[in-house]
C-alpha cells in the first residue's frame, strides 16, 4: 500500500506544470505599514481557485525577489500551508480579511517523497489569505506584523473584488491575444 501511495504521488506531482502561473498576469500591490512610510512593492501570482490553492509554488526553481503568491479563500478560517514538492524556502504571512498581516512563520522545503512527512505551518487564528515569499524578505523589507496589503499605488488597502476583476481582464485580454495569433 505504502508503495502504490509513492508511485500515486509521484505520478500526480508529474502532471503538474511547473514555473507556469495561471495568467501570466502579475498583481501590482504594495506591503506598507500603517504608521510607516517604507513601501514595498511587489508583484503577485493570484491563487483564487481551489486548483490554484492547492498547486501554489510547487516545483518552482526560483522566485523573483520582489514577487510572491497570495492565496485568497472564499471565508475566514484557520488555514494550515505545507512545503510538499515546494523547492524554495518561504516565509508566509497569514492575512485577515482587512489585508493585514496576523503573522509571519518561516518554512523550509519538504524533501520526503511522502507528504504525510512533510510538517505543517498552521495560523494561530482564523485568516482569510496567505502571502508567500521568498524566505527572509519580509524581515529584509522590514515588513511585520499589522502591516497591511495596499494597491500598486501604496495608498488604500486592497479589498478582494480588485483580485478578482484583475484576473477576469487579465484572462480576458490573454484569451484576446491567442485568437489574434
Amino acid at each position: 500500500m505504502l508503495a502504490l501511495t509513492v508511485i500515486a504521488a509521484s505520478l500526480l506531482s508529474a502532471c503538474v506544470k511547473a514555473e507556469t502561473p495561471a495568467t501570466d498576469a502579475l498583481f501590482p500591490a504594495c506591503l506598507k505599514g500603517a504608521e510607516s512610510a517604507v513601501a514595498q512593492p511587489l508583484a503577485l501570482e493570484l491563487a483564487l481557485t481551489a486548483n490554484e490553492r492547492s498547486r501554489g509554488l510547487m516545483h518552482r526553481e526560483s522566485l523573483p525577489e520582489t514577487q510572491g503568491m497570495l492565496f485568497v479563500y472564499p471565508d475566514t478560517q484557520y488555514l494550515s500551508f505545507w512545503m510538499y514538492n515546494t523547492r524554495i524556502p518561504l516565509d508566509i504571512a497569514y492575512l485577515n480579511h482587512d489585508f493585514e498581516i496576523m503573522e509571519i512563520q518561516a518554512m523550509a522545503p519538504c524533501t520526503s517523497a511522502l507528504s504525510s512527512l512533510c510538517p505543517s505551518y498552521p495560523a494561530s487564528q482564523p485568516v482569510m489569505m496567505a502571502l508567500e515569499v521568498n524566505q527572509g524578505q519580509f524581515a529584509n523589507w522590514g515588513v511585520s506584523v499589522g502591516d497591511r496589503l495596499y494597491n500598486a499605488s501604496c495608498e488604500s488597502p486592497l479589498e478582494v473584488s480588485e483580485l478578482w476583476s484583475f484576473r477576469n481582464e487579465s484572462a480576458t485580454q490573454t484569451s484576446a491575444q491567442e485568437q489574434g495569433q
